[in-house]
């Protein structure tokens, strides 16, 4: 039997896996040996052909086989070592042990802080400073301090009357779409609240900045719409209508193409890729059903979409250099469930480094984190659940620096934002 021996720490660094053993030895495994790894990280046999990892594996002392088996006389550095993808250096200790990379901090599985407002938040914005949410009922608009957890109304009486969309937060002004039948866009100036009113389609439910804020994309969720209306935030007059949509919901960007999610109404639900340049639809994509409110990796690489029936996500790769894969569904994740069929997937957010998603789960008031990180042997699996208050919806993770972080999770239901603070490292 082969096992991970005893006090071996395991960190991914850039495209590498750094192993330190309890000698000080750090070991840069890739190749046939890393593979080897993931198999007995995940409990998955090793298969045929890789005795010689397997031995050069043993002989580091990374690995401990109790049998015995098939183990060649490996030397660790030599030629044969290196040729399987393991090479080793002795570090003094504390170099040894402050090579790999920060392990992304665990949340606590429950609340560290609430706040309360004044009616139920659904989805989040950021700037450089603060954090925005709006609420269904009273059409208000929040300001969020992420380190001092205080919220401030800075308007009320929009027409948020059925889905609150988030607020966009642009220097002087901040943008609330009214998701009503006559579709609004209010143009707030959180200094000293004055407003102006913009005409869009019916039902705007979702709005997003291309990559100069010099245009404003919202989704018009109305079946007599099923558009995108383009907003000059110069003038804040709509200069492009982009259609072809069914019922589109959420949307998420990476550099000039915007990614919307289009649930239908028996039509099949699906992604549809905008270039923010040209205003045209350059991709569809297929996905799982009911797709909601998704999210982007940091390094742009990959769309995480949650699809509300079916408690799944579909993954999608959104690099231009990977050729065939670009714009192909190339995982559906299934969620941590316990009987649920219905299970209101309903929004994405990421740790600041990637390594981590947070999936919501309306129905179930919970969040579920996701190892996002492709070098992980525990990649997309779920490896935690975090209890939130009622109905939650919108995420939002912040950096506080120091090592630490903190997740906001909007409670539509609750009336509340959930905050979750990592310890700090």
């Amino acid at each position: 039997m082969i096992r991970m021996s005893s006090r071996v720490s395991m960190e991914r660094v850039g495209d590498d896996l750094m192993v330190l053993t309890h000698d000080g030895v750090v070991h840069k495994v890739t190749g046939p040996a890393a593979h080897v790894l993931d198999c007995v990280a995940e409990g998955r046999p090793v298969p045929d052909g890789l005795d010689d990892a397997v031995a050069a594996l043993v002989d580091a002392g990374v690995l401990h086989n109790t049998l015995q088996v098939s183990r060649r006389q490996v030397l660790v550095g030599s030629g044969a070592a290196a040729a399987v993808g393991l090479t080793s250096m002795v570090l003094p200790m504390a170099s040894a042990a402050a090579s790999p990379a920060p392990p992304t901090p665990d949340f606590p599985d429950s609340p560290s802080s609430t706040i309360t407002l004044s009616a139920g938040p659904l989805l989040f914005t950021a700037d450089a400073t603060h954090l925005y949410t709006a609420t269904y009922t009273g059409g208000q608009v929040f300001r969020i301090d992420p380190v001092t957890n205080s919220a401030t109304s800075l308007i009320s009486g929009l027409a948020n009357t059925w889905m609150a969309t988030p607020p966009i937060s642009l220097g002087t002004k901040l943008y609330a779409p009214n998701n009503v039948g006559t579709g609004t866009v209010t143009a707030v100036n959180p200094t000293n609240g004055t407003s102006s009113t913009t005409s869009v389609g019916e039902l705007p439910t979702a709005a997003v900045l291309n990559a100069d804020n010099t245009r404003l994309f919202v989704l018009n969720n109305g079946g007599t719409a099923n558009s995108i209306s383009v907003i000059d935030t110069d003038n804040d007059s709509v200069v492009a209508t982009i259609t072809g949509f069914t019922r589109p919901w959420g949307a998420t960007r990476t550099g000039s193409r915007l990614y919307v999610t289009n649930p239908g109404e028996g039509t099949g639900s699906t992604v549809s890729m905008v270039n923010m340049t040209s205003n045209t639809i350059d991709a569809t994509i297929t996905v799982g059903s009911g797709p909601r409110d998704p999210a982007i990796t940091p390094d742009g690489k990959r769309a995480y979409v949650p699809n509300q029936a079916g408690g799944t996500v579909s993954v999608i790769n959104t690099d231009p250099a990977s050729a065939a894969a670009y714009n192909t569904v190339i995982a559906t994740l299934p969620l941590a469930l316990s009987g649920d069929i219905f299970t209101s997937a309903v929004a994405v957010a990421f740790s600041p480094d990637g390594r981590r998603g947070y999936v919501s789960l309306e129905s179930r008031n919970e969040v579920q984190v996701i190892d996002t990180d492709p070098a992980s042997p525990t990649y997309h699996r779920v490896l935690q659940t975090l209890a939130t208050g009622s109905g939650p919806r919108g995420l939002a993770v912040w950096d506080l620096g120091a090592g630490q972080q903190r997740l906001f999770v909007a409670n539509g239901g609750a009336n509340t934002v959930s905050v979750f603070t990592t310890p700090t490292l």
